[in-house]
């Protein structure tokens, strides 16, 4: 009877492990977006030129300039710019060093850290997360990363703002300092 009783419960703290951490309706937890590798920021540009850049052009070609701000002086500003240069010469769009008449493309980031207090979920669930961690090798409750990186991309020209589009990512505790410039950072409201 007491082993019934044993064996019942840790099926029940095993199957109960299993369970998905709560998640956003809309976003499928499966396909939630993390920003792993410089091969993202690469996919990014991509996106940013193909989606933005290139709807925002003016029809006369004289005019279809772009100007990339350079001001992001972190690990992944630097590449990002690269990225972003060498997307519109594949997209035969001309890369300006001048914002006059030229449509201006900047970025900024901003990390934003989940609080996850241990003891909210309950002793209980710690328990579940720690026999969870020695099960399956890694959290099923809480999510998995506690850093998330918002990138807003902006077309402006001549002080009006074309399109600006927020793009959301979970990212590595250790990627973080890819992304941080200090106590200025790299928001777009102050440029």
């Amino acid at each position: 009877m007491r082993n019934s009783i044993l064996f019942s419960f840790c099926l029940t703290l095993i199957f109960s492990s299993c369970t998905m951490a709560p998640r956003v309706a809309n976003h499928n937890y499966s396909v939630q977006e993390k920003m792993e590798s410089v091969a993202h920021w690469q996919a990014l540009a991509n996106e940013v030129v193909e989606t933005q850049v290139l709807p925002s052009l003016p029809i006369n070609p004289d005019l279809a300039k772009v100007y990339i701000d350079k001001s992001d002086t972190t690990e992944f500003g630097k590449a990002f710019y690269q990225y972003l240069s060498t997307a519109l010469i594949n997209y035969g769009v001309m890369e300006t060093q001048s914002r006059e008449d030229a449509n201006s493309l900047m970025w900024g980031t901003q990390l934003v850290k989940s609080s996850k207090d241990p003891w909210a979920p309950g002793i209980i669930a710690g328990i579940l997360e720690g026999a969870a961690f020695l099960i399956v090798g890694s959290s099923v409750i809480l999510p998995p990363n506690d850093i998330e990186l918002i990138i807003t991309t902006q077309i402006s020209r001549e002080n009006m703002v074309l399109t600006k589009v927020i793009h959301n990512y979970y990212i590595d505790n250790s990627s973080k300092w890819n992304f941080y410039q200090g106590k200025s950072g790299t928001n777009l409201a102050r440029r």
